[in-house]
């Protein structure tokens, strides 16, 4: 049994998936047997959710990189045989989680520029840290040579678009310094860990009978987002399961993923039985989508109305497109529209329409959430707290606390008041921010004796502590110290928690390197250059359940499937409705394994993102029923705005 079964967005197919799911589970077939491959941990949350049958037995349930990541930690030996570019035989490989990869990656790149590496470029050594780890993550989903990648990226461009070819092979050693490095010590990121996979372990006999003895029935929810890497492992299974069924959406797939659609395609999908779904969508927005197409692609098409659809992007400026957002959102509201049918999409975070719609869900007693927002780690006062300690502590050259970081410090430790804390600032400010016992008595006028009593006992914290305790320990000693509290919620325990795991899995990894002189430094340093928190479950959970006011990016509302009434579309002017991965350093396109040598014209370049956009309209437009569309016509700084969005919004929609 093969099959794709088919349909657009809110057709059912996870339902569908989920539901036959179950059937196999009650006609006996072990839970055991059965692969289930999702999109993300969204999907995965969902689907245990939804999963009725229990039994004695575990729920296969992954993302594949989720998947990948286990089959590694349980089979590392079998690789340790095979690579030897694994110098470290430990019993279980590092796994190296964002914060550290960066920071390796922004020290080999720095060590690089100062030898007078990738001259030209004028970005600071972080974003360039960022756009290689993204092209690593890019060739390993794509099967690529990780050895070659500049080249590739190289050949490309057009003459006139590119650096020298000594710039590419630049970037290629720095790339192969950093994954060499890395795996010599047996420590592996999330494009390591997909490259060993494919590269070993589904290169081993040994691994390949493991896999055909404990699996004999496959699923795949959401087949359209599966990297080239991920459809060579769908190819692979198909070889001996008894039973394969994929659901795929037929609005195409979005993000990164657009560049893996020809090798699906030709690969894959042939080789199976295409079944649509009987209960597909009503699709009110079919008519819509097919005008949009001929205005996107043939950039031709006549104005006309649309029942469902509410036109407004020629506001002059962006103040008054929030005005009008906030208001038709109070107004729905008002009408005793359920805030859970009401979605704003915006094309990167806004923080005018954030705090506004924050406030009308607290003026009217409902439930609102940014669907797309990582706060920073150190928004959570007591993270804060321990950040601003251990710099206190360690006297970190590089680092300099200012006035109010300070300040909110001693408020929050001590307990006290915002002049209290004021004042006892000012004290310190003059004597270099260092905190000492104080002794005398009436030393700080203002100040309770029991607040100074408080202070002592930091000073005495940081007196007695040993210098070189690792920045983990340092952060567990002084939580359990100073922050600890009867009072202290179930988010400041996570968060806390959170930042002592990151720091110990960082010193894991940074004791291994030699580049790295001070990796207590490199991790406070990390964090307060605004590393972001990572979603729990709960958090996943909680935007699973849908009953509230949304703000989203077109990625994060795609990827939680909500659905509404309304959706709000707004800066449709703005280009950044779509992903942008072109420029000096990045081209996913030439990353792919079946990428066959082209420059990527600036005609091709277009054809993709608008291929791109229809995917993401498409898949917008049928989770709502009703679509309000806002435009500006200046950006903030004063200049004229267009995108491929607008353009073809203007051709076929009249304005209403």
């Amino acid at each position: 049994m093969r099959r794709i079964i088919e349909g657009n967005t809110a057709s059912g197919k996870t339902t569908d998936a989920i539901s036959r799911y179950n059937r196999m589970l009650s006609d006996k077939i072990s839970s055991n047997e059965i692969l289930v491959l999702v999109a993300n941990r969204w999907e995965k949350l969902r689907w245990q959710r939804e999963v009725k049958y229990r039994r004695a037995g575990s729920l296969n349930i992954y993302s594949y990189f989720g998947f990948v990541q286990k089959e590694i930690r349980v089979y590392w030996p079998m690789i340790l045989e095979k690579c030897d570019l694994i110098k470290k035989k430990s019993l279980l490989p590092v796994i190296m989680h964002y914060e550290a990869s960066q920071s390796l990656m922004y020290k080999t790149v720095e060590y690089y520029r100062r030898k007078g590496y990738l001259d030209g470029i004028i970005g600071e050594d972080e974003g360039i840290a960022r756009k290689l780890l993204s092209n690593i993550v890019s060739a390993a989903l794509s099967n690529t040579n990780y050895r070659r990648m500049g080249e590739r990226i190289y050949a490309s461009k057009p003459e006139e678009g590119r650096f020298s070819k000594k710039f590419y092979d630049e970037m290629n050693e720095i790339v192969n310094r950093y994954i060499e490095r890395t795996l010599e010590e047996g420590i592996i990121d999330q494009a390591a860990a997909i490259y060993l996979y494919s590269n070993y372990l589904m290169k081993d006999e040994r691994y390949i009978s493991h896999l055909k003895n404990r699996y004999k029935f496959l699923m795949v929810d959401d087949l359209e987002l599966s990297s080239i890497s991920q459809t060579d492992f769908i190819l692979n299974l198909c070889q001996w399961m008894r039973g394969v069924i994929l659901y795929k959406n037929t609005d195409g797939p979005h993000g990164i993923y657009q560049f893996s659609k020809n090798y699906l395609e030709e690969n894959l999908v042939p080789l199976f039985q295409k079944e649509k779904l009987v209960n597909q969508c009503e699709g009110a927005f079919d008519k819509f989508l097919e005008d949009f197409r001929e205005g996107l692609f043939l950039e031709r098409g006549e104005a006309k109305g649309y029942s469902n659809i509410h036109l407004d992007i020629d506001n002059e400026y962006k103040s008054k497109t929030d005005r009008k957002i906030l208001r038709l959102v109070k107004n729905l509201l008002e009408e005793g529209v359920d805030p859970r049918e009401i979605s704003v999409v915006v094309p990167r975070y806004d923080v005018t329409l954030d705090f506004g719609l924050g406030r009308i869900a607290r003026d009217h007693n409902i439930r609102y959430l940014y669907t797309s927002k990582n706060d920073k780690i150190t928004d959570n006062p007591r993270v804060f707290s321990l950040i601003v300690l251990s710099v206190l502590f360690y006297r970190f050259k590089n680092i300099h606390l200012n006035y109010d970081e300070i300040k909110s410090f001693l408020a929050q430790v001590l307990g006290i008041n915002m002049i209290s804390a004021s004042i006892l600032t000012d004290y310190l400010s003059e004597r270099n921010y260092t905190i000492k016992r104080i002794e005398r008595k009436g030393e700080v006028r203002g100040v309770a004796q029991e607040i100074i009593e408080g202070l002592n006992k930091v000073a005495d914290f940081i007196e007695t502590t040993p210098k070189d305790i690792p920045i983990d320990k340092f952060f567990l000693g002084v939580y359990m110290e100073f922050l600890l509290a009867e009072e202290d919620n179930s988010e400041d325990i996570k968060a806390c928690k959170s930042l002592i795991d990151s720091a110990r899995s960082f010193l894991e990894v940074m004791e291994n390197f030699g580049m790295i002189s001070d990796a207590n430094y490199e991790f406070v340093k990390f964090i307060r250059d605004g590393a972001k928190t990572t979603e729990t479950l709960d958090d996943i959970g909680e935007k699973l359940e849908g009953n509230f006011l949304s703000l989203s990016t077109p990625n994060s509302f795609i990827g939680t499937k909500r659905r509404s009434r309304y959706l709000i579309m707004g800066e449709i002017r703005n280009p950044l409705y779509t992903l942008k991965t072109y420029n000096e350093f990045q081209n996913l396109w030439a990353l792919n394994k079946d990428w066959r040598g082209e420059v990527l014209t600036g005609e091709m370049e277009v054809q993709k993102e608008r291929e791109e956009l229809f995917s993401v309209v498409s898949r917008l437009l049928r989770s709502c029923e009703e679509v309000y569309i806002y435009g500006t016509l200046f950006s903030n700084k004063g200049f004229e705005q267009w995108s491929l969005l607008s353009g073809a919004i203007d051709r076929i929609v009249a304005d209403n």
